[in-house]
């Protein structure tokens, strides 16, 4: 007997789900696009602000699939994510600020490391708590989170301490190599009258110059402003030597400097020049240098070589020019992270309905009937820390290329709250519901930050906002136009009053787990009854008497 057969794989755009999806992308395809007209899709915003709110929803909807591995799919409470955030952003942000990795496409293997050495970080956190449940788990990743924000915050010489990384290049698709150029640097070095110094052991004093003093990277661009022009024509004029370097890019965004010198007393280091903004050759040593630092052309010369004297070296240049600039507020950085989001996306679907995903349920479900059922319970917990921490690795580094600085202030322990939020509010395990959860926790959190103002208030209203308590003033403020409505400071408690009560009314989220599967198909289901055999055989003839 034939079963029913399945539905037509041709009509899966007809259902609702699939129809919203298809709007939804391409309103975000064509978000960039919109320009002004996407401010009069919020009240009180300004252009650009839309499309800043939906890059957000979409590196947090990143983040919150990825802990939806672990807490959503197999059912372990994991309150550090915001460790593997850390290790991803801080990971790719030292490697990307480094010339060797500053190539064409070099982002892509750049996230891809980021995202393995999470990996590897959420394997090894996972290896000691494979039998820990519940309470003591969260307990656990709660501390390695706390071990990953002291490292960073101590080992300033690899992370900029307190201050963290900044300055260092946004994203960049392509590069473009120039020809080399060549500056001579002249040096003169005598005794310094004050004598040796504990800043200056050698007790020397050098007096540089440098021929031409403004090195000019590129070619002023056709549509520059008339101030720039006027800029660019008076620097010009004066390419004499000078006490300093200065090193100036006008045709690009970016300009990427790698220095040589043909003298053993030279220290040099490789840097990254704005454009329309000179930069200087700065007489810093490398190891006095903040690792925060942005990362200028650096030139210095070693005095424990040098004595008293005259000395001359040749300094050789290779710049090359950043095209394709990938940054926060770009369309290009905004379509980026939508197509690693479908990935995530697609990646975590494809998961969560293999038998990898099955496992993870069955895990989730009961541990010892898992085990029974002859599932190595250990392996998959230990593929899913891994792939929780391989997206978070991603998410974090590219929330460092959004705001182009990492520190702890950006990756503290309210980040991985909010991600956490965000899978509770939408449902754990379901990911539309986390999809939802996050559009709907990130997209709440900065429409509070919007102040909007009652223009209409009457002189009572004002009274009673000047006369009433604390509260009342972090909330309303008095203006000349009218009453400001300011939820920016106070929104955190509205997202305690909102959990609340959706643990309350709705404790599964807004779209909680049905516990539906996909039945099966006739063929494969006839093909199992096959393989199943009986379970036990009845013997026809009687036992024989004791």
């Amino acid at each position: 007997m034939s079963g029913p057969s399945p539905p037509p794989a041709a009509g899966w755009w007809r259902s609702r789900s699939a129809q919203f999806l298809l709007a939804l992308l391409l309103f975000l395809l064509a978000l960039p696009w919109l320009g002004p007209s996407a401010a009069d899709l919020l009240s009180a915003t300004g252009q650009g602000r839309l499309m800043e709110v939906c890059l957000l929803i979409l590196i947090y909807a990143i983040l919150a699939l990825g802990l939806n591995v672990v807490v959503g799919f197999t059912g372990l409470l994991d309150l550090g994510y915001v460790a593997f955030m850390t290790v991803g952003a801080y990971t790719s942000v030292l490697l990307y600020r480094q010339p060797e990795w500053q190539f064409t496409g070099s982002i892509f293997a750049v996230l891809l490391i980021a995202g393995l050495h999470c990996a590897l970080w959420g394997a090894l956190r996972g290896a000691p708590t494979l039998r820990l449940t519940g309470d003591y788990y969260a307990i656990v990743t709660l501390a390695f989170a706390e071990i990953i924000f002291l490292l960073v915050l101590n080992e300033s010489w690899l992370t900029g301490g307190p201050s963290g990384i900044k300055g260092y290049p946004p994203i960049a698709l392509n590069y473009e190599k120039a020809a080399p150029q060549e500056v001579a640097l002249r040096l003169l070095v005598r005794p310094d009258p004050r004598g040796p110094t504990p800043e200056n052991p050698q007790g020397l004093e050098t007096e540089a110059t440098f021929t031409p003093q403004d090195l000019w990277l590129g070619q002023l661009s056709p549509d520059a402003s008339p101030g720039l022009k006027r800029r660019y024509e008076r620097s010009r004029s004066d390419p004499g030597p000078g006490p300093e370097l200065r090193f100036r890019n006008w045709d690009a965004q970016m300009a990427f400097v790698e220095l040589g010198a043909d003298a053993p007393w030279v220290v040099l280091g490789s840097g990254v020049i704005d454009g329309e903004s000179p930069g200087s050759a700065m007489q810093i040593p490398l190891a006095q240098r903040e690792p925060g630092a942005f990362l200028k052309p650096l030139i210095y010369w070693n005095l424990d070589q040098l004595s008293p004297g005259e000395y001359q070296a040749i300094i050789r240049l290779r710049p090359r020019f950043a095209r394709q600039v990938l940054k926060d507020g770009t369309p290009g950085f905004f379509y980026l992270v939508l197509i690693l989001a479908g990935l995530t996306l697609g990646a975590v679907a494809l998961l969560h309905h293999s038998r990898l995903g099955r496992a993870w349920a069955a895990i989730k479900a009961d541990t010892v009937s898992a085990r029974s059922c002859g599932i190595h319970v250990n392996r998959e917990k230990m593929v899913a820390f891994a792939v929780s921490g391989f997206i978070g690795g991603v998410g974090g580094s590219l929330m460092a290329f959004k705001f182009l600085i990492v520190s702890t202030n950006i990756f503290d322990f309210w980040s991985s709250i909010v991600v956490l939020c965000c899978i509770v509010l939408g449902g754990m395990g379901n990911i539309r519901g986390v999809i939802i959860g996050t559009l709907c926790f990130i997209g709440l959190g900065e429409l509070l930050r919007e102040p909007f103002l009652f223009t209409s208030a009457s002189a009572s209203t004002r009274a009673w906002v000047e006369n009433s308590g604390a509260l009342v003033k972090q909330i309303f403020s008095v203006k000349e136009e009218g009453v400001e409505l300011n939820l920016a400071r106070t929104r955190y408690l509205f997202f305690g009053l909102i959990l609340v009560l959706f643990m309350i009314f709705r404790p599964g989220g807004l779209l909680p787990p049905s516990g539906r599967v996909r039945p099966l198909s006739p063929a494969l289901r006839q093909r199992l009854i096959g393989l199943a055999g009986d379970l036990f055989h009845l013997r026809k003839e009687p036992p024989p008497d004791a």
